[in-house]
């Protein structure tokens, strides 16, 4: 699933990066003009789900004026409740009419001192940050994981079916 070593040169869709904080809104309310919450960050693994030619820095400026991540979290118990769902998600088998179910999430295998249990991404929790290059560089420094290319290709599938699957 992962490469043998990640390269702290580059950034890659699906590298995961760790001691990064993320917020975690609660308590939210709305009105007429505004709207108001409570939030913590937490601080754990995510996974750059921006294209990965959108983290180019090009002639020292950025490509793009944000990067997309998703926290990585526990399994899920829906999935672990179904475990021929979680099986196909394991192997990153394609998704098909047959088995269409949990398009949102991708899979994450553990790995010593980066992912302490299996893990996945939820599409449906992206976080949009500013971009700076200080921040692509500081993303370089603290990138622990690279998925293989196949692995890569199956994260920018899911992706495409997520948001681009018709509501039912």
């Amino acid at each position: 699933m992962y490469e043998g070593t990640a390269d702290a040169n580059t950034l890659w869709q699906g590298d995961v990066v760790v001691g990064c904080a993320f917020p975690v809104f609660f308590n939210l309310s709305f009105s007429a003009q505004d709207w108001g919450s409570q939030f913590k960050l937490r601080i754990g693994p995510l996974a750059i789900v921006s294209h990965s030619c959108d983290l180019e820095i090009v002639s020292g400026k950025l490509k793009r004026s944000t990067v997309q991540f998703s926290p990585l979290v526990p399994v899920p118990s829906v999935l672990t409740k179904k475990p021929e769902a979680l099986s196909r998600l394991r192997k990153h088998e394609a998704i098909d009419s047959a088995h269409p179910e949990f398009i949102n999430y991708f899979f994450y295998q553990a790995f010593p001192d980066v992912l302490p249990d299996d893990m996945v991404i939820d599409l449906s929790v992206i976080h949009s940050f500013q971009s700076s290059v200080g921040l692509i560089q500081q993303l370089k420094e603290h990138k622990r994981l690279q998925l293989q290319s196949d692995a890569r290709e199956y994260l920018q599938d899911r992706l495409a079916l997520h948001f681009a699957r018709e509501a039912e």
